[in-house]
């Protein structure tokens, strides 16, 4: 009889710890599956639109990485019109090109030293900053080129701004980032979407733009 109980008892032990060791297993799979499930409803946008999972992570990624550090999007920057209209008609020029920098960057808020424009002749590269000093303006270089329309030449002015701006806030993207593409996609964040769409795609690609303004103000 007490064989009988102690067979019983190992009987009931055994099915006791299949049924637990089953139902974490299920309850495992279920995880898996959900994961499985929102990951692919993720990407699915991506997918259509032509991303490459890695590619698409990226950009993903610096716009996760921004939203992080600026608490809201602005809309899309409405210039001062007088500013504008003289800049376009002859971007060169120095007090023009003053003008729609203190605009723009007073848009986004931006309370630091003005940078200094400097155009320069052709180099290697289209435009650069120089290294930032904390409360003192800094140098953009913009290559002197007749063939850069004043539509191209504000959005590379908006491109080196957003390095200034990034760096007076401390807004680091560390390394894996492309820098690049990161001051465009703030710049898109910080409402310089159609400024930077309707000129030529200097550093990041138009499809690249389209997603990045979707996934912040959409």
């Amino acid at each position: 009889m007490k064989i009988e109980l102690d067979l019983s008892r190992i009987i009931v032990s055994t099915i006791t710890i299949l049924l637990i060791v089953g139902i974490i297993k299920l309850i495992l799979w279920i995880f898996k599956a959900i994961m499985k499930f929102f990951d692919t409803l993720i990407h699915i946008p991506a997918r259509l639109i032509g991303y490459k999972d890695n590619d698409w992570n990226d950009i993903d990624r610096i716009v996760l990485h921004t939203k992080a550090r600026i608490q809201f999007p602005r809309s899309q920057f409405q210039p001062n019109f007088m500013y504008y209209d003289a800049f376009m008609r002859n971007p060169y020029n120095e007090i023009n090109t003053k003008n729609i920098v203190i605009n723009l960057l007073e848009y986004t808020g931006y309370q630091g030293p003005i940078p200094n424009i400097k155009y320069i002749q052709p180099q290697n590269g289209i435009s650069e900053h120089s290294t930032y000093i904390k409360e003192q303006p800094v140098n953009i270089f913009i290559t002197d080129n007749p063939e850069t329309t004043s539509t191209d030449l504000l959005a590379l002015i908006i491109h080196e701004c957003m390095y200034v701006y990034r760096t007076y806030y401390r807004i680091e993207y560390g390394d894996g980032f492309n820098q690049e593409n990161v001051s465009d996609i703030l710049a898109v964040y910080l409402g310089f979407y159609n400024n930077l769409t309707k000129a030529h795609k200097f550093y990041t690609k138009q499809k690249d733009l389209d997603y990045a303004y979707k996934r912040i103000h959409k």
